[in-house]
């Protein structure tokens, strides 16, 4: 669709994860940049206060040199994660979906291997990897942009992905754990992603874990902690702990501390004087190879290199 869209020469804002596979990552770049039309990828994390704020306290040098972030996103709820049909309080399909309403054929027209007509798969089709990239694509895809659109560091160089079938058993054959390290050598950096299905108590964070500071960033909150190695600090939180209380961020964003359009705002704005969306398309094609490369370290058991050269999982 975005391909064709950008054909007909129509602005596109299409949502994460971008695509399943390298190949249609390269041309829907391709198409979007012949035609010169402008692309807006649905990460509203790029049009969030907290985000705006996390970047400017991470490029100022606060946080001292930053080897490790770490990120999480844990979901659950009664009913197994991605059983919706269009909305999460959704749990059957609609009375008259049938072969006559549905169009499965144009549905299935990318899916390898192609199956027979089936309602399940149709609305819940995250379940499968023949359709997505399971939670690489759903939910890893926020969180590493997130800390990209930070600290830019962009496609990794190398990466290990652990991942498996571990509560959720009702057919998919997507695992509902997600677990992934990601190495920067060359900038001296480590990104961690770790997602379940069963449980939410950590739910959902990005922490840059600085020298000097720690950075805590999520959709309701950016925060930062001095560094608990500091006498200062290790005074503090002795006292505390006598009190019977935590110790609190030395900084969080206040209510309306910063002033950010939202992600659709943005999009329109960008059609208008066609300058790159928050979440253009060289963004969009870091994320898609970043999907790529966990999936693959999954699927061949291995850590798996990215050739910055011939733009290939190695």
């Amino acid at each position: 669709m975005t391909i064709r869209a950008a054909q007909a020469k129509k602005d596109i804002y299409v949502e994460k994860g971008w695509c399943r596979t390298l190949p249609e990552a390269k041309a829907m770049r391709k198409a979007i940049k012949d035609n010169k039309v402008v692309m807006q990828l649905g990460h509203n994390y790029n049009s969030m206060p907290t985000l705006i704020k996390a970047r400017e306290i991470f490029r100022s040098g606060e946080l001292g040199k930053v080897p490790l972030v770490r990120t999480y996103i844990d979901r659950t709820r009664a009913t197994p994660e991605w059983q919706f049909y269009t909305m999460y309080d959704i749990y059957q399909p609609p009375p008259d979906a049938n072969q006559q309403t549905i169009d499965w054929e144009r549905f299935i027209m990318n899916a390898e291997p192609k199956g027979p007509f089936d309602v399940e798969q149709f609305f819940t089709w995250r379940r499968w990897w023949k359709y997505g990239t399971g939670i690489a694509g759903d939910l890893m895809s926020h969180l590493w942009d997130a800390v990209n659109g930070v600290a830019g560091m962009g496609i990794p160089e190398s990466m290990v992905t652990q991942g498996d079938l571990y509560f959720w058993k009702d057919g998919r054959d997507v695992p509902d754990m997600w677990h992934v390290l990601m190495d920067y050598p060359r900038k001296e950096l480590a990104v961690t992603f770790n997602c379940t299905f069963h449980n939410r108590h950590q739910g959902e964070v990005a922490q840059f874990l600085g020298r000097d500071a720690t950075l805590e960033m999520a959709p309701d909150f950016c925060r930062v902690y001095g560094a608990e190695w500091k006498p200062e600090n290790e005074r503090r939180a002795r006292e505390a702990r006598r009190a019977g209380k935590s110790v609190g961020p030395d900084y969080e964003l206040k209510p309306d501390e910063v002033a950010v359009t939202s992600h659709w705002q943005d999009f329109i704005d960008c059609i208008r004087t066609r300058e790159t969306p928050r979440c253009g398309v060289d963004r969009a094609f870091e994320e898609a190879a970043t999907i790529v490369m966990s999936v693959e370290a999954y699927r061949q058991n291995r850590r798996v290199r990215w050739d910055a050269v011939k733009e290939q999982v190695v």
